[in-house]
């Protein structure tokens, strides 16, 4: 059965937890489709912000002890950027990041270590967002819906810049770990943000083969609000806590959005670690504060 244009913009829409059981399944599937060896470690945390940064701090620190370096480096990696980052915020990385550790396959490590530039490419390399993508056939297809979608990604990428920008690289593990972020952040899934996706699903896919294969896919995307799929572990994020909306004049036929993001007090979208977007008429402004970056086109 065909998901009406409603029902997607209503879940696009939604606010609070998530069905975290119905997303670990759907997942699990989107790497057994894929012919990915499921981990089983899903760790869930605040905000997209973290699930932006946070993979790419867990994925470097995993290559790192898979290359035989064990843990000398977490330290200096876990405090490259937490001067650009709010406490909060900062709690929620770093527990996220303890908590995919702990729980990640062992993995035998090398028996002298690597260098560093190797587990940078080994990090990076880890990320399964382009193959899960491509194993249901819809490779870079998607639309973007005016309601939360584009300020959501403007705000992450504004960080993002914010904290590479700021962040030192005084040593090989410090440009390793800027390296890793500058080439993976981006792979993480939009989920229940990029609702048009399902409307693009069910017109491509129809019934049949194809859909069976991209329903656990959708699935995951229609059960989380952002997520990034890494060969040793999912990071994926609550909805937002907040979420405030003006009505727009004359829209609501042919399946035209009826809302837009805007408040002028404060976050038009916030989630539970105090990051937000600020929003006033549909139009991005800035991040909330700290860091209170211009908004900057990818």
């Amino acid at each position: 059965m065909s998901v009406s244009a409603d029902n997607w913009h209503e879940l696009g829409l939604q606010t609070g937890e998530i069905d975290r059981p119905a997303f670990e399944g759907a997942v699990k599937q989107c790497y057994e489709n894929a012919s990915i060896p499921w981990h089983a470690n899903v760790v869930w945390t605040t905000s997209p912000l973290v699930v932006a940064l946070g993979a790419p701090v867990v994925a470097l620190l995993i290559a790192l002890r898979q290359l035989g370096h064990g843990e000398q480096h977490d330290p200096e990696l876990l405090s490259v950027i937490e001067v650009v980052l709010p406490p909060t915020v900062r709690a929620a990385l770093w527990q996220a990041s303890s908590a995919a550790l702990e729980h990640a396959r062992c993995v035998p490590p090398a028996a002298l270590p690597a260098s560093i530039d190797s587990a940078a490419e080994l990090a990076v390399e880890g990320a399964l967002a382009g193959s899960l993508r491509i194993s249901t056939g819809l490779a870079g297809a998607s639309l973007t819906p005016r309601a939360t979608l584009h300020a959501m990604r403007l705000a992450v990428h504004a960080s993002v810049c914010a904290a590479l920008d700021l962040a030192p690289q005084r040593t090989p593990t410090q440009a390793a770990l800027r390296h890793v972020i500058a080439r993976s952040w981006y792979h993480y899934i939009s989920g229940q943000r990029r609702f048009a996706f399902g409307l693009l699903f069910d017109d491509l896919c129809g019934e049949g083969e194809l859909r069976d294969q991209e329903l656990a896919y959708r699935s995951a995307a229609n059960a989380a609000c952002c997520w990034y799929p890494h060969r040793e572990f999912v990071l994926v994020c609550e909805g937002p806590q907040e979420l405030h909306l003006e009505r727009l004049e004359g829209t609501g036929d042919g399946g035209q959005c009826t809302h837009q993001l805007h408040r002028t007090d404060g976050a038009a979208i916030s989630w539970s670690d105090g990051w937000g977007v600020h929003v006033v008429h549909g139009r991005y402004q800035a991040v909330r504060a700290p860091p209170l970056v211009s908004p900057q086109l990818p």
